[in-house]
């Protein structure tokens, strides 16, 4: 009798095994070696020895199916999302996947950008919620682009992607808006995306919510007014009226003289 593979802690696939199972004794009597092992996804599952090691199989089974709905509708959603126009993108066809950190797969999106035309391919998720808004080279999302507009058209002096010479963590932090008024910083703007406030988002860290705190506490011991526009909607749940608002309020309250 060959002596028995210990297989307790080996991983086959997204499959972990965790302890011997009782044999499987087929109707001829032979018994054959079964393992107690943990998916990936986190289900458990008992597989027979010789078909973790052959490779049939490589998961719970249960985890392949979810993966495969999900799928389904990530294409289902990015076929809708074929012509249509996000920003200054204008998806084409679907991508390949992105891989997130915790194995996630994302979809990715072909997209020719209307600035310059060239063809990138992007996350269908950070496309419909206004997080990338070009191909890179001009990466302004709607938020950015409406509050220039919105500037522009009232005859606000501003400055784009400002920083203070004694504001900087390695490199000098910038903020979206600077009003100025004869010559001078009035206030502030700052527009925050989802990557700001969810975890789950790919560009969310901690130096993006330590820098935060720091350009708050900058304008805050400079009497500096610092208004912070929530984009975590994106371009399609962004109630931009209200920006009009917020940003007429604030230039009110500087006493601003267009």
């Amino acid at each position: 009798m060959a002596k028995l593979k210990n297989e307790i802690g080996n991983v086959y696939g997204d499959l972990t095994v965790i302890s011997r199972a009782e044999d499987q004794i087929n109707p001829s009597g032979k018994r054959r070696v079964c393992w107690n092992c943990q998916c990936s996804c986190g289900n458990f599952y008992t597989v027979l020895g010789e078909s973790l090691r052959s490779g049939r199989t490589k998961s719970c089974g249960q985890c392949d199916r979810r993966k495969r709905i999900s799928e389904r509708r990530s294409n289902d959603i990015c076929e809708k999302m074929i012509g249509q126009t996000y920003n200054f993108l204008k998806v084409i066809g679907i991508g390949d996947y992105d891989v997130d950190a915790d194995n996630k797969r994302r979809r990715k999106v072909i997209c020719q950008c209307l600035l310059c035309g060239d063809i990138v391919e992007i996350r269908a998720n950070w496309i419909k919620n206004g997080i990338i808004g070009s191909c890179g080279k001009h990466n302004k999302s709607r938020g950015e682009l409406y509050v220039r507009d919105f500037l522009k058209n009232h005859n606000y002096d501003f400055e784009e992607e400002y920083t203070f010479k004694d504001l900087s963590d390695v490199k000098s932090l910038r903020f979206d808006f600077a009003i100025l008024k004869n010559n001078k910083v009035a206030a502030c703007i700052e527009i925050q995306g989802s990557q700001h406030y969810d975890t789950n988002n790919g560009w969310y860290n901690y130096d993006v919510i330590e820098h935060d705190k720091m350009k708050q506490e900058y304008c805050k011991s400079h009497n500096i007014p610092l208004l912070i526009l929530d984009y975590s909607g994106g371009q399609m749940k962004t109630d931009f009226s209200a920006w009009d608002k917020q940003i007429n309020r604030l230039m009110e309250g500087e006493g601003y003289d267009t």
